[in-house]
């Protein structure tokens, strides 16, 4: 198995809420027994509805009240509007109000921001759950009012696989190590950039032969040089170095011997 380095801090866990938790087991999987099996996903029906909450929910804090918010539009806001409705205005007047949710495949064709949907509301009675579930995603029937079939799971999947690739994928073809999980494949853009690294790591490479090259021939020319001359029996005078006289100072020297006499 080769080594590749992360930019995680741990190998053994990575988490992303509001995607998923997954373990590095091995080289080919990557992917928590718990959501995905060898098929695919299986929506998490071996685990409890709060163990799966814990996995995909997404938690963010409104650093304003909900009034100032205006007509912003995220999943945040979106929460707290929602939170308003079961729990009042009194609930989320104030800012610093903790935003937890999950995205709802419901109503369809709608953005994300618009298809958030407040964890809270799955710890009230049924009824109220069911009541609130088919008025924000638009649906009648209560039989799809439950966690699992609510879920955005090929969000999920996306996110997943997205976190994958950065945390992953994507620096282990960086380090010329083929895919370790290839049930998410690279993005269409990879190859370019790795070979865009490769083609500037020939040409650095090139540069350094080229000038290595240069050095050797002027130090083998050099040489020549001076063994032609010890074969010519050639004598060569080296000049006499310059004497720096100091007149200021003899001067005063003689002064002092005149002195002296």
């Amino acid at each position: 198995m080769a080594m590749i380095c992360f930019k995680a801090d741990s190998c053994k866990a990575l988490t992303n809420k509001g995607a998923a938790v997954f373990q590095v087991i091995s080289a080919d999987e990557a992917m928590p027994r718990q959501i995905t099996d060898g098929g695919g996903m299986n929506q998490g029906k071996d685990i409890a509805d709060s163990e799966l909450l814990d996995y995909i929910s997404e938690s963010i804090t409104l650093s304003t009240s909900l009034a100032d918010c205006g007509e912003q539009k995220s999943c945040a806001v979106t929460t707290a509007k929602r939170l308003r409705d079961f729990l009042g205005d009194a609930m989320v007047k104030d800012k610093g109000l903790c935003c937890q949710y999950i995205v709802a495949c419901e109503p369809k064709g709608t953005p994300v921001t618009e298809r958030a949907i407040p964890v809270a509301i799955f710890k009230t009675n049924t009824e109220n759950m069911k009541l609130y579930i088919k008025k924000w995603c638009k649906i009648s029937s209560d039989s799809k009012t439950s966690i699992r079939s609510i879920v955005d799971w090929s969000y999920y999947k996306r996110r997943l696989c997205s976190m994958i690739q950065k945390k992953i994928t994507i620096p282990a073809a960086m380090q010329k190590v083929a895919n370790p999980v290839p049930r998410v494949p690279h993005p269409s853009w990879l190859l370019k950039r790795v070979n865009e690294k490769e083609e500037k790591f020939r040409s650095h490479q090139q540069e350094l032969e080229d000038m290595n090259g240069s050095m050797s021939r002027e130090n083998k020319s050099a040489g020549a040089d001076l063994e032609d001359m010890g074969k010519a029996g050639k004598s060569y005078v080296i000049a006499p170095r310059p004497i720096v006289h100091s007149h200021g100072v003899n001067k005063r020297v003689k002064d002092l011997v005149d002195k002296s006499g």
